[in-house]
């Protein structure tokens, strides 16, 4: 009978000892885990480093489509140009409010960022600057007569006149919003009347 214990005694004991892990099993796991956590980590890194790419690029095309409807749409309405439009400033008398509208171009400096201001009031987003912003004042080129406006993108179809004589005006607005950067053009044709 006591050959019989001890033996299941064994046997148990054996058993008990081929179900633990080695020392240098558990030394592999203690490796492989961070080069696991490493490679998933640098990923994920990635993954947030496109998400807050894709974000940027979105509130730029956002912010950047709507001040060109805004400012798109005041120029449609537009019947002349002050003398005091520039480059950097858009300034004219819209029929339709029966009021003058002025667009004025800040550039950015080492403690604001850039704006675009409409009569005073700044219309930029809020986490967005305005990198640079061009007014272009235009009107269709010699031997254009034809009835309907050059397309936009035909760009030889008009020529630079001073704010005054033009009849159309093109906007190029670039924006940033951390890295990224966007910019916006467009040419917009005024009120005849």
């Amino acid at each position: 009978m006591k050959i019989g214990k001890q033996g299941s005694h064994k046997n148990l004991l054996t058993r008990i000892g081929n179900e633990g892990f080695t020392l240098v099993e558990v030394l592999i796991v203690i490796m492989v885990i961070p080069l696991i956590l490493g490679v998933s980590f640098g990923v994920m890194s990635a993954a947030l480093s496109m998400y807050r790419t894709i974000d940027a690029r979105s509130g730029l095309s956002s912010a950047g489509t709507h001040m060109l409807e805004v400012i798109g749409q005041d120029i449609r309405g537009l019947t002349r140009l002050y003398d005091t439009s520039s480059e950097t400033r858009l300034n004219g008398y819209i029929y339709k409010h029966a009021a003058d509208v002025d667009y004025q171009f800040i550039p950015p400096d080492s403690d604001s960022p850039g704006a675009l201001t409409r009569n005073g009031k700044d219309i930029t987003s809020s986490r967005v600057s305005v990198a640079s912003c061009k007014f272009d004042y235009l009107k269709p080129a010699q031997g254009s007569d034809a009835p309907k406006p050059p397309e936009p993108s035909e760009s030889s179809a008009y020529e630079s006149v001073l704010p005054s004589l033009a009849s159309c005006v093109r906007v190029r607005v670039t924006l940033e919003l951390g890295t990224s950067s966007m910019t916006f053009e467009s040419i917009f044709h005024m009120r005849n009347l």
